[in-house]
């Protein structure tokens, strides 16, 4: 399970530093995924086929189902962390999620996610604001 937040730059060719705890986890190839908010999704391999496993039960008969699919599958890439314990972040992803000089590396239960700082600054206050009502109608 991935926890906590974790600050690193990214350097002049798109890659971060992940702490070693949190490579240790992932494991050296990882699936990054344009996330829903924005930022990108960083997944381990097992986490990875269990949400490929998810889609693939989606029904093709329904457009909903084939539109997610195909979403799903073309927003996503196969990385490796390297032995320094970089990952390269494409220049799409980067672009997608806003992802400037510092970035948040996100613990996120299953998954990694990387946020720029400001855009992780500005979610984690709208959410503070409203973490007892939303805990409340989804009966936490």
């Amino acid at each position: 399970m991935f926890l906590g937040e974790h600050r690193h730059a990214l350097d002049e060719k798109g890659r971060i530093i992940f702490p070693v705890r949190l490579r240790d986890e992932l494991g050296a190839q990882v699936t990054l995924q344009k996330g829903i908010d924005p930022c990108v999704y960083v997944f381990p391999p097992e986490e990875w086929e269990r949400q490929v496993v998810n889609v693939a039960a989606l029904p093709t008969t329904k457009p909903e189902a084939r539109r997610y699919a195909r979403f799903f599958f073309s927003q996503a890439q196969t990385e490796r962390i390297d032995r320094q314990g970089r990952l390269t972040v494409p220049q799409s992803f980067r672009e997608y999620a806003g992802l400037q000089r510092e970035v948040v590396i996100v613990g996120a239960g299953a998954r990694v996610e990387l946020w720029d700082a400001a855009k992780w600054a500005s979610h984690v206050a709208d959410v503070e604001g409203t973490v007892e009502e939303f805990s409340s109608e989804l009966g936490i």
